[in-house]
């Protein structure tokens, strides 16, 4: 962890801690409080509340929003603490530290990392990789790191990884990284890594009406008399998407077309069925499980992945 630097008294105006214009930009200077948890008997009968021993409720200072509830001995990270762990890793790893927020009412803070690996894609498109950076406030962990990839145009997120989903759990740790941490980040870099590669096989991959329906069934689930075709709602909404997308072109369709729609439509389903907790269930959700099983399904079209 990065200590804070020992300030002599002075009566000169001093500079503003890094840390505390992260913290305002992002609207994370509360703090995660704890409080016992009560409840009456009878309440309709005057009878004193009683506590409930062992579990305590976390909520935020500012709007006493309750955020989760714990152990009694639950250790929490404040988001400060959290924010000063993410730079500590990127500066271990030479990773620019891009953007930081919350999700849930402030249950989980992230934090990207930019990998400095960007790969540009047929057709004006880019692909840009990241470690997402994670902490939720009722978990012992520090941090769950994932590997995800921002497409443009559309700005739609992926994990960045082939087969299941990796995480990287990081320990709360006296060592700040321990040697399974260090073993597991370098795994999710190097996945990171690869994965604009494979995002341009894709695109050397043409697909038939089968494949676009093969693929659509396992994103977003089978009929149930048949486990490769999807629903007609579905099927139409992919297709609508993909004449959306090449518009201007004649082109091929290609695995990469199909992803960019099953993405874009994966993410408007989040945003018409919760659009408050959209960035939660895109980045970490719902949405991201969905989005990892139409990558494993495309992946399947080329070899050697």
């Amino acid at each position: 962890m990065r200590k804070q630097p020992t300030r002599a008294h002075t009566e000169a105006p001093q500079e503003k801690d890094p840390i505390d214009t992260i913290l305002e930009a992002a609207d994370l200077t509360w703090l995660i409080l704890k409080a016992p948890i009560k409840f009456s008997p009878e309440p309709t009968k005057g009878l004193q509340e009683l506590e409930i021993e062992g579990y305590q409720v976390l909520y935020r200072s500012d709007t006493n929003q309750q955020l989760a509830i714990v152990s009694s001995r639950h250790r929490v990270w404040q988001p400060r603490e959290v924010i000063d762990f993410y730079l500590s890793i990127a500066a271990f790893y030479g990773l620019a530290f891009e953007s930081v927020g919350y999700v849930q009412g402030g249950l989980r803070i992230w934090g990207l990392l930019n990998t400095g690996y960007k790969s540009a894609l047929p057709r004006n498109r880019s692909a840009s990789t990241y470690l997402l950076l994670s902490t939720c406030c009722d978990s012992s962990l520090a941090a769950q790191a994932t590997a995800l990839c921002l497409l443009e145009p559309g700005t739609l997120a992926t994990p960045a990884s082939i087969g299941s989903q990796s995480v990287a759990r990081i320990a709360r740790s006296p060592e700040f990284l321990t040697p399974s941490d260090l073993a597991e980040i370098g795994e999710l870099t190097r996945e990171c890594i690869a994965f604009p590669t494979f995002l341009g096989d894709l695109a050397k991959q043409a697909v038939s009406e089968e494949n676009i329906k093969q693929a659509t069934a396992a994103t977003f689930g089978p009929r149930d008399d048949d486990p490769n075709r999807p629903s007609a709602k579905t099927l139409r909404s992919i297709v609508s998407a993909l004449r959306e997308g090449r518009s201007s072109s004649k082109s091929p369709l290609t695995a990469l077309d199909l992803l960019y729609a099953l993405a874009a439509v994966s993410d408007a389903r989040e945003q018409r069925r919760s659009p408050a907790d959209l960035l939660n269930n895109t980045w970490f959700g719902v949405g991201a499980k969905r989005k990892q099983l139409a990558i494993n399904a495309l992946a399947r079209l080329i070899r050697p992945y």
